[in-house]
């Protein structure tokens, strides 16, 4: 989604509130089990990732194998009927190539469908394969080629550049095991530029120069460098990167890909397929914001407190902003701390309770007595997540500046030769607006069919609190003001505008019923959207006047499709 954004001030005008209206709700079974059979249940991840195509006005939806299947790939879905209030599946595919992996991503064109999967071990170079878009009487998605196209290892997510001549995909690049070793590939960028009578070529973007001697200028920079072995296995910065996702500007001259637990922004040249650079996304600073940090007391319970955050966005949108150079990236900063478990083979895992820290002595005595007071209450920041290596004093090795996982909210920066630069933050509202309209569920989560949405409710904040997971923008009315839409976690919705040209919170929705389990809720088409792990815009227009988005829930292995309206 490209989003072109004028900085025009309406004044002096009443103006209405963006809403969504929930159109329909669909549940989809688990993709094939061992036995070949599909089930219909909650966390069995049939819907997990979507992408709109226009021409035919179809969604395709993907999911992966259940927990506990040998299935390594995942089966496709597509769906036509957006706008009837039951949509009608056209296709149902079960992917079961032995030479494919896991189904990672999807993205659609207007000529062609990519489908992206990790190798049969995770670690080793995946592909792409490409479909055309699928039509009307046809009994299967067609492939353009019978060949696939190898990228770097584990392709997390993909972008088509606007004329669908290129496709610029995040290789993650995340550990794995070989021969009982662990390893580490680097994270890459592949660039596959498309010949569909040929062989199309690919460049890879590596980000080596992060290595050697310029690894503590990046670190200064503030890229995080999490994970640099142990036991005699070194890890290297490039190999620490891993490329999450990515949003191609508005002309297709460059891309931008997200590179989460190092809080950083990699940003690709398209016209020479090179990496430009690398910076670090802007800290967060709470002392000047309401932060809730526990799930002990099952309420809401804010305070400020002198910590920071790393933003850390899972998504984005690139557009461009009249009045300012360069481009605008916004994003929805979720958090993510690193873990990994190969047993014997070798282990990680970042974070550590406040708490905890004070009491094994890692937290500098000169941390002021207000927060410490705060660090020995549970109630209040013990139990937060905090980094156990980020804000030490390099004389003492104590923590001085504590740093936590995820600004919890949207933001809108500045991207140019220089770096980033903030422009707008929505603050604590996030988390603030959700504790005045959704207290029974405020920072909750779906972790098992027999809780109830109000016996989860805080259970998140002490880790990353609302959590926004995906995002959606577009423009709405006749005078095309842009909106964006987040979903979080926990099923909530926020919906922002952009009528002075910065974001503005309008209104929040949240799908289903709070009273019963999520297995009782399930059954009866009342769970809502549980943990949403995916988003996007059907323009106004195309199936109507006005905009539509479409909400991929994977708990809940469902979509939902909302009309975007003024009320």
């Amino acid at each position: 989604m490209k989003l072109f954004i004028a900085l025009s001030l309406l004044t002096g005008q009443t103006l209405a509130i963006l809403n969504l209206t929930q159109i329909s709700f669909t549940k989809l079974s688990g993709c094939q089990a061992d036995n070949g059979n599909t089930v219909d249940a909650m966390f069995q991840y049939g819907a997990v990732k979507a992408a709109f195509e226009e021409t035919y006005r179809m969604l395709y939806i993907i999911g992966r194998p259940p927990s506990g299947s040998t299935q390594k790939n995942g089966c496709l879905r597509i769906f036509s009927g957006l706008d009837s209030g039951q949509p009608t599946e056209q296709l149902s595919m079960q992917l079961d190539n032995p030479l494919d992996g896991e189904l990672l991503s999807i993205a659609a064109c207007s000529n062609a469908i990519a489908l992206s999967f990790s190798g049969s071990n995770p670690v080793s170079e995946g592909h792409v394969r490409m479909y055309h878009p699928f039509q009307f009487g046809q009994s299967t998605l067609e492939p353009i080629s019978n060949e696939h196209t190898f990228v770097g290892p584990y392709p997390k997510h993909m972008a088509f550049t606007s004329d669908c001549s290129k496709i610029v995909v995040a290789n993650e690049g995340i550990p794995g095991v070989i021969n009982g070793q662990l390893v580490d590939p680097n994270g890459a960028v592949s660039i596959i530029t498309r010949n569909d009578g040929g062989n199309p070529s690919v460049s890879e973007v590596l980000f080596d120069v992060v290595n050697g001697d310029n690894t503590a200028a990046y670190q200064q920079r503030g890229v995080r460098y999490v994970y640099r072995g142990d036991s005699g296995f070194t890890n290297t910065l490039s190999q620490d990167l891993e490329p999450e996702f990515v949003a191609i500007n508005v002309d297709d001259s460059k891309a931008y890909v997200i590179l989460q637990e190092n809080n950083a922004l990699a940003v690709i040249d398209l016209l020479n397929n090179n990496l430009l650079d690398i910076y670090a996304f802007p800290e967060k600073n709470w002392a000047n914001y309401q932060l809730d940090a526990s799930d002990t007391d099952k309420q809401y319970q804010f305070g400020h407190y002198d910590v920071r955050s790393f933003a850390q966005p899972k998504v984005m949108l690139v557009t461009s902003l009249f009045s300012i150079p360069g481009d605008a990236i916004i994003t929805a900063n979720t958090g993510a701390r690193k873990s990994f478990d190969f047993g014997s083979a070798g282990s990680f895992s970042e974070g550590t309770r406040l708490r905890t820290l004070m009491n094994d002595q890692a937290l500098s005595p000169g941390i002021s007595q207000a927060l410490v007071d705060a660090i020995n209450d549970n109630s209040r920041l013990g139990r937060l997540y905090a980094s156990e290596n980020d804000g030490k004093n390099i004389n003492n090795n104590l923590i001085e500046t504590i740093y936590f996982y995820g600004s919890r909210d949207m933001a809108m920066l500045s991207a140019n030769s220089s770096g980033l630069f903030d422009l707008f933050s929505s603050g604590d509202e996030l988390e603030t607006s959700a504790a005045a309209q959704y207290n029974d569920v405020f920072n909750g989560d779906t972790t098992s069919t027999n809780s109830e949405p109000t016996s989860e409710m805080d259970s998140r904040s002490d880790d990353m609190g609302p959590e926004p997971m995906a995002m959606a923008g577009g423009s709405f009315g006749s005078s095309d003001i842009p909106f964006l839409i987040s979903g979080s976690r926990n099923g909530i919705i926020y919906i922002f505008t952009l009528r002075t040209g910065f974001p503005a919170l309008e209104s929040l929705y949240r799908a289903g019923n709070q009273q019963g389990t999520w297995n009782t809720l399930y059954n009866n088409d009342q769970i809502g959207d549980n943990i949403i792990s995916d988003m996007g815009t059907i323009e106004k227009g195309i199936l109507s006047a006005n905009p539509f988005i479409y909400v991929i829930s994977e708990a809940s292995g469902s979509f939902s499709i909302y009309e975007v309206r003024e009320n």
